[in-house]
């Protein structure tokens, strides 16, 4: 996507969060590199799109507690790699998620929901 296509879909309503510049490791980082990598994500897309980049997603879901302090320091949430029910979070900073595969379907979310 470019930033065209990002900015639209943000103007249409989806939430478009940060997910590092350059997707590393983030643990295996120095403390200015972890900080580039986090804080200089969120600041490219607010002016690209030109609102407030408020969620982080931690690549490969790898972080700390030196990560996870930085990153609440900078964001209101961040999402893991963790499975689990994503939408009853009692940390902010370690939502779990549904992991989507091509043996992915709709009926999966009934059974998790009940809906």
């Amino acid at each position: 996507m470019n930033w065209e296509q990002i900015k639209e879909i943000s103007d249409f309503g989806y939430e478009i969060g940060s997910h590092s510049r350059s997707h590393p490791y983030l643990t295996k980082l120095s403390l200015s590199t972890q900080k580039k990598e986090i804080i200089d994500s969120k600041h490219t897309i607010e002016s690209h799109i030109e609102k407030n980049i408020i969620s982080f997603a931690y690549p490969f879901g790898n972080r700390n507690s030196q990560v996870i302090n930085m990153v609440k320091d900078n964001y209101l949430f961040a999402r893991t790699t963790t499975d689990g029910d994503h939408f009853h979070s009692y940390d902010l900073y370690n939502i779990s998620t549904i992991h989507m595969t091509p043996k992915f379907s709709l009926d999966i979310l009934d059974e998790i929901y009940g809906r």
